[in-house]
């Protein structure tokens, strides 16, 4: 495992950097973010779909149908209407096709919490033989809060690997992922979204 300091900010180093080795045969992966799109997913995509068991706990139910808030992409609805070069259009029907078949696996988990402005935490956690490493700070499952772009946005977030602190991380994410009054299943609702994003316009 490559060597790399202990605060990704997205500038001397970035989030996907950080998780592409760790991410590599992974056995374990789970991670909270407040957002999700496809381009943060084609930062990883061929790790992710490396990986084995991952599960995803959206931090905003009112996310699950959009891409990258407050970014230049176009949006899950909007994009038929804003216009978008033919090349753009079907880069994102690519992306969104491709990331529905991964999300669509048995091994993928996908759930959200139901109160809005109730989980702020971002946490990116694998484990494996080795271990397993984690990040824990600011980054959205986004492009631009993985350090993608032009113009990635500036995080704060802390790298973490000692067992211990690793599974009190496993732990936390377990009591939240686990607690059916707080979350729910929104697999689906991330794959119609997706397909609508995918379809022929």
């Amino acid at each position: 495992m490559p060597d790399s300091p202990r605060i990704i900010d997205n500038q001397a180093a970035t989030v996907a950097d950080y998780l592409r080795p760790r991410l590599r045969g992974a056995e374990t992966f789970d991670f909270v973010s407040a957002y999700f799109s496809i381009y943060g997913y084609a930062l990883l995509a061929d790790e992710l779909e490396s990986a084995g068991a991952v599960r995803f706990l959206f931090g905003d139910p009112g996310s699950v149908e959009q891409l990258d808030p407050g970014t230049q992409e176009p949006k899950f609805f909007e994009a038929a209407e804003e216009g978008m070069a033919p090349n753009e259009a079907l880069h994102q029907k690519y992306l969104a096709r491709r990331c529905a078949e991964w999300v669509n696996r048995p091994g993928v988990g996908i759930r959200s919490v139901k109160q809005s402005n109730f989980l702020h935490g971002k946490l990116y956690l694998t484990g494996g033989p080795a271990g397993g490493a984690g990040l824990v700070g600011s980054s959205n499952f986004t492009k631009r809060g993985l350090g993608g772009g032009g113009r990635p946005n500036l995080e704060i977030n802390l790298a973490v690997d000692e067992a211990a602190a690793l599974d009190e991380l496993r732990e936390w994410f377990n009591r939240r992922w686990n607690d059916r009054r707080r979350t729910e299943d929104v697999k689906g609702k991330v794959l119609e979204a997706l397909a609508r994003l995918g379809r022929d316009y």
